[in-house]
C-alpha cells in the first residue's frame, strides 16, 4: 500500500525494485503477506566481503594506470588527461562503495 499525491491508500503488485513493474489493484483483495529484499541485499555477507575485495582490486588497477603519463597528460594542464582523471573518479567511486560493503557488514 502506497500514499499518493493525493492522500488516498493505493494497492499495488509486482516487482518492488526500483524501476520495477508495477500494476495497481483493487484495494478489496484479501491480504498476500509477503517479503521483499531490500535492493543490494540478496547477497550474503561473504559474497560482499569477495565484492570488496574486488572494488578494492579495481580500484588499485584504476590508480596505477592513472600514475603512468601519456602524452595527452603532459599537454594537459591539470597534469592528467580527462581519460587518466576519469580512472581517478572510479577508483573513487569503487573506495567509496567498498566502504559502504564494509559498514553495511558491520550492521
Amino acid at each position: 500500500m502506497f500514499l499518493d499525491l493525493d492522500g488516498r491508500w493505493h494497492h499495488f503488485k509486482g516487482d518492488p525494485a526500483p524501476g520495477g513493474s508495477r500494476e495497481l489493484i483493487d484495494a478489496g483483495h484479501e491480504p498476500v503477506p509477503a517479503w521483499c529484499k531490500p535492493p543490494g541485499r540478496a547477497i550474503s555477507p561473504a559474497d560482499a566481503a569477495t565484492v570488496a575485495r574486488a572494488l578494492a582490486d579495481a580500484e588499485s588497477y584504476r590508480r596505477d594506470g592513472a600514475e603512468e603519463q601519456c602524452a595527452d597528460c603532459e599537454a594537459a594542464p591539470a597534469g592528467a588527461c580527462e581519460d587518466h582523471l576519469n580512472d581517478l573518479d572510479l577508483a573513487d567511486a569503487y573506495a567509496d562503495l567498498g566502504r559502504q560493503l564494509q559498514q553495511d557488514g558491520a550492521e
